[in-house]
């Protein structure tokens, strides 16, 4: 939580009913940017170097990562919520 409240994305509330919150709206805080944080950035090797056999692997795993990119950054904490109360309507039961 130390390393969320330092990027901004949570502040804590002192007190009995204390704890964190979401410093903004989840709809603007990405899956990205919370991986990034929690995660740092990883320097990636040149594609271009060695073997012709780790060239097409690492190649592979770069369109991974960008495709993998791109899903994290057009995901907010807000979808996410949005998916889970979803999920929560069509497992609602009703009694009579």
């Amino acid at each position: 939580m130390t390393s969320l409240r330092r990027a901004g994305f949570v502040r804590s509330v002192r007190g009995a009913r204390g704890g964190y919150t979401l410093s903004r709206p989840a709809a603007q805080i990405s899956l990205a940017d919370v991986i990034a944080c929690l995660d740092g950035t990883a320097e990636q090797p040149d594609p271009a170097q060695g073997s012709n056999e780790l060239q097409v692997i690492r190649a592979f795993g770069q369109e991974l990562r960008l495709q993998r990119d791109r899903l994290l950054n057009s995901t907010s904490l807000s979808d996410l919520l949005t998916e889970r109360d979803v999920r929560l309507q069509a497992q609602a039961m009703y009694f009579i």
